[in-house]
């Protein structure tokens, strides 16, 4: 007697929520998301590393600020405060990477945007 192979459990394919990514991913595109990308890589590694943990487990890791404060050993509060700045600085170190990306790329003086524009 042959035995049975085992089936395969397997996930069928949603049209509605995969061509939608797809739809939207012309070359240009493709090549702005990875060049944000790379720019917001860079900024969060240039961050003091005090605030690069607090940003990467909350942002990143997607941890509750109650989870980021065990993981880190500081108390709420600081990790409140130490993640406000630390998103203060991000926004200030991409705004310097992005102006110098279209300086260099475009070879045009930019004029800086104040921080208060840019959102919280």
């Amino acid at each position: 007697m042959r035995d049975k192979l085992p089936q395969l459990t397997t996930t069928p394919f949603e049209e509605d929520i995969h061509s939608e990514i797809v739809k939207f991913q012309t070359p240009e595109m493709f090549a702005i998301a990875s060049a944000n990308i790379h720019l917001v890589r860079r900024a969060i590694q240039e961050l003091p590393l005090k605030y690069r943990e607090v940003l990467v487990l909350r942002e990143l890791e997607d941890m509750p600020y109650v989870e980021v404060a065990k993981v880190t050993r500081m108390p709420l509060g600081t990790v409140s405060s130490m993640l406000f700045r630390a998103r203060r600085l991000l926004r200030e170190r991409l705004g310097s990477l992005i102006s110098g990306n279209i300086v260099q790329t475009s070879g045009l003086p930019l004029t800086p945007t104040p921080l208060a524009t840019l959102g919280p």
